[in-house]
């Protein structure tokens, strides 16, 4: 057994202030009492792995720092992998028993991946805010009183990067099979791939001037889909040793759910509560990036009616009142409803394939509430 496991024996202590919060964040989340049991391990397990590493740049323990980052998230993925792996076991699990070490270490291990990549993508996106409080790009110069810019972003990619090599830490000292944990590697590894061409294709995408379904569409599976669903989902029943039916099954259902997700996203960067959502609303349109809105609207309006609308796109100073007369533009030529239908019919789509799955009854129902807490979210 390796550091890693060394360091979950050593997570006996309650976790702090943000573990305490399990519950409130499993409602607010949606998860089932399947997986209500995985937050505090894995931040207790999240903790005690941070603080064993010495990472000082000056005064700012970055580790430390990264720790109360990871944990001020849903941990959504932590629960995908708790799902998936009792998805794959022949009996159904029983509430309160403990979760297996491997899932709580994977589950650490893509919370921190997850973090990670958040911090790179408020760099690319020059998003003000994370998680409620000033994104790292901003909040590192802060702490050492310099105002520099250029030095807020090549620190918070250094931070990003320490994610992303802890992560890899973790999983390389799991006790599963080996031919397991080197599956379970080659699919992060693809999964954060795929994620990084997803935002590039995205970059690309934002520089043009047009955008095709197919285009946002690939996009969505790629950057958002992949990692946060189906990667999480398939580690899990990795773990158990799903058959390959079922990874592929898993697969599916897990792109489906991305994809929901990030449609959810887009709707909550128009209309979402800045306070409630950690990020500041119209995100999405002061970038000029290429959502499902956009298409769809583009799509239902005259070319001289684009034209007024377009000059916004990609334009940093857009007005609350501009913001106000797009959402309007969108109710009133029928996107807003055509695209809330569209994720009622993915989701039912979803949910029949979850419930036509021979899982266990509790892990399928657990994956079905998730579903629905992914199409009802507000944050």
């Amino acid at each position: 057994m390796g550091e890693n496991a060394q360091v979950l024996a050593q997570t006996e202590a309650p976790a702090a202030a943000h573990a305490s919060r399990s519950d409130h964040v499993a409602a607010a989340s949606g998860l089932s009492g399947l997986a209500d049991g995985v937050r505090e391990p894995v931040a207790r397990y999240l903790r005690t792995f941070l603080a064993s590493h010495d990472a000082m740049a000056g005064d700012i323990d970055v580790a430390g720092e990264l720790a109360e980052f990871v944990l001020r998230g849903k941990f959504m993925r932590a629960a995908l992998v708790a799902v998936g792996y009792h998805l794959a076991q022949p009996h159904p699990h029983r509430r309160g028993a403990a979760i297996p070490d491997d899932v709580v270490r994977c589950g650490a291990a893509l919370e921190l991946l997850h973090s990670a990549l958040l911090i790179h993508d408020d760099v690319i996106d020059r998003s003000p805010t994370r998680r409620g409080e000033a994104a790292w790009h901003l909040a590192l110069p802060q702490m050492v009183g310099v105002a520099d810019e250029h030095l807020g972003a090549s620190m918070a990619i250094c931070a990003g990067n320490l994610g992303y090599f802890w992560a890899q830490e973790i999983l390389t000292d799991l006790d599963a099979a080996p031919k397991a944990t080197a599956r379970l590697n080659r699919l992060v590894a693809f999964s954060v791939a795929s994620a990084g061409v997803g935002v590039m294709q995205e970059l690309l995408l934002t520089a043009a001037s047009d955008a095709s379904e197919r285009d946002i569409d690939r996009v969505y599976t790629n950057k958002t889909a992949l990692y946060s669903c189906s990667l999480p989902l398939l580690a899990g029943a990795i773990l158990a040793g799903a058959d390959q039916r079922l990874q592929d099954r898993l697969q599916n259902i897990g792109r489906d759910l991305g994809c929901l997700f990030q449609l959810i996203d887009d709707e909550l960067d128009l209309y979402g509560d800045a306070e409630v959502t950690g990020k500041p609303v119209g995100t999405d349109t002061r970038e000029g990036r290429k959502t499902m809105f956009y298409s769809l609207l583009r799509d239902a309006l005259s070319d001289d009616e684009w034209a007024e609308i377009a000059e916004w796109y990609g334009t940093e100073r857009v007005t609350e009142e501009q913001l106000a007369l797009l959402r309007h533009t969108i109710e009133r030529v029928g996107v807003l409803a055509g695209f809330r239908e569209r994720v009622r019919q993915l989701a039912d789509e979803c949910r029949a394939e979850i419930r036509s799955l021979r899982s266990p009854r509790a892990a399928r129902e657990g994956l079905e509430t998730f579903l629905d807490a992914i199409v009802g979210r507000h944050r």
